[in-house]
């Protein structure tokens, strides 16, 4: 059996390579000895044993490591029509023709003509920002190569939405409505997809399949900090921090530096009052500059020691193991990267979330503790200052509910697969 998994995007990041590793563990268990195709828009940035391919973005989006991301306007103009055309002649033919194309985008596109399953790798992509949302519907685009080669084409857990514009929901009610099944990780996605109009057999909540990762040991977390210069100095109590550039990946947003002096701000006076040791973990180290997390974090420490505070610094690109580790070590965790808040909650540590897409208050509402998100496009100082004192002053309870909270999330997590299993089953695909 060969199984292709699609929309993936880059192991430099943590989040993205997290559902990767988890989605190839369930792939194995749940269809043993099958053969399994990963389309990457970062293909080297894979370390396993899977074979890889380049996605159809990569071909029209470049993700070459320490550069900016651009469009490759060439590929959009040949490429793209190219694979149209491969792609009408297999369905209608069931001929394999790759015209103008060179052997890594042949190799691209025969990877769905090879598959008998298809899964998108669970995320948060179905969404647009503004503009014709190209990134938006080269995702479709792909879901829609994957239906109609010919797999079954499952959709594992996903946030939906927003949009910016009718047609685009129209577009993927088309599309959905030809996936076997989506699902969805949390209620306001779900509400998407009615207010969309996708037929309810066609979407099941599943929560996100990062919770549903082996549990994570806080000691050896602390313990590889100590090792990278990282000590606890006398015993003070540690707070996490991931930060991302959103300005860059949503050309209308136009409140990153208040977001970021307004972080600043807070965690200063929250350092003071707290005498709490600062750590900036680098969920996101690339591929494109305008993804790494580090150039952000190294703006927002370098404001607070001008006024006088110390924040570490974590430089180095860290494997998922050592991200959630180390995360599992803290006492309270201050995320604006999503995953990096469901590793903290994973690992019972209280978190205050800077929403960005309203995946993150979804996520937090489904762990009870939806009353601790800011929202990044307006975040003041004083209440984020307030919402992490009351965090903080909070955190033993808080322990005890976001872990019971993470337990049953784990448990949804993990019924993705029998999800799929038990729907091909259904379908006379498997016995």
């Amino acid at each position: 059996m060969n199984l292709l998994v699609i929309n993936i995007h880059s192991s430099a990041n943590a989040g993205d390579a997290a559902l990767t590793d988890r989605t190839l563990d369930d792939l194995r268990a749940a269809f043993p000895g099958a053969e399994i195709t990963l389309s990457m828009d970062d293909p080297s940035s894979h370390s396993g044993d899977e074979r890889v391919v380049p996605s159809i973005l990569h071909w029209v989006k470049s993700t070459r490591a320490g550069t900016r991301s651009t469009w490759n306007l060439r590929n959009l103009a040949i490429f793209l029509p190219a694979s149209l055309l491969s792609l009408l002649v297999y369905r209608v033919a069931r001929r394999r023709i790759f015209p103008f194309m060179s052997s890594m985008q042949r190799a691209s596109i025969e990877a769905f003509f090879d598959a008998d399953l298809a899964v998108s790798k669970p995320g948060g992509f179905l969404y647009s920002t503004g503009g014709i949302g190209m990134p938006l519907l080269l995702t479709m685009y792909t879901i829609a190569y994957a239906v109609f080669s010919g797999a079954p084409h499952y959709m594992l857990p996903q946030s939906i939405g927003p949009f910016t514009a009718r047609w685009q929901e129209r577009a993927l009610r088309w599309v959905l409505n030809r996936t076997r099944i989506t699902m969805l990780r949390e209620p306001i996605s779900l509400d998407a997809m009615r207010r969309i109009g996708v037929r309810t057999e066609r979407y099941a909540p599943v929560a996100d399949m990062a919770f549903a990762l082996p549990p994570a040991n806080a000691t050896a977390g602390a313990d590889w900090l100590r090792n990278h210069g990282i000590a606890q100095n006398d015993g003070r109590a540690r707070v996490g921090v991931t930060v991302l550039n959103w300005a860059a990946q949503d050309q209308s947003f136009d409140a990153q530096a208040n977001y970021e002096h307004a972080l600043a701000a807070a965690l200063t006076v929250f350092m003071q009052q707290t005498n709490a040791q600062l750590i900036f973990f680098p969920q996101v180290t690339g591929p494109t500059i305008e993804q790494d997390d580090r150039v952000v974090a190294q703006r927002v420490a370098k404001e607070m020691r001008a006024t006088g505070a110390e924040a570490d610094m974590l430089d180095e690109p860290m494997t998922v193991e050592q991200i959630r580790n180390a995360i599992a070590s803290m006492d309270v965790f201050i995320g604006t990267r999503m995953h990096s808040n469901i590793f903290a909650l994973s690992a019972g540590v209280p978190v205050v979330a800077i929403g960005y897409l309203h995946k993150t208050r979804g996520i937090m509402r489904m762990a009870g503790v939806e009353s601790h998100v800011a929202d990044i496009g307006a975040l003041n100082a004083d209440e984020l200052l307030h919402l992490l004192m009351n965090t903080w002053n909070a955190r033993a309870a808080l322990h005890v509910q976001v872990t019971a909270a993470a337990a049953a999330l784990r448990a949804s997590a993990n019924t993705a697969m029998e999800l799929i299993r038990a729907d091909l089953r259904t379908s006379g695909r498997l016995p």
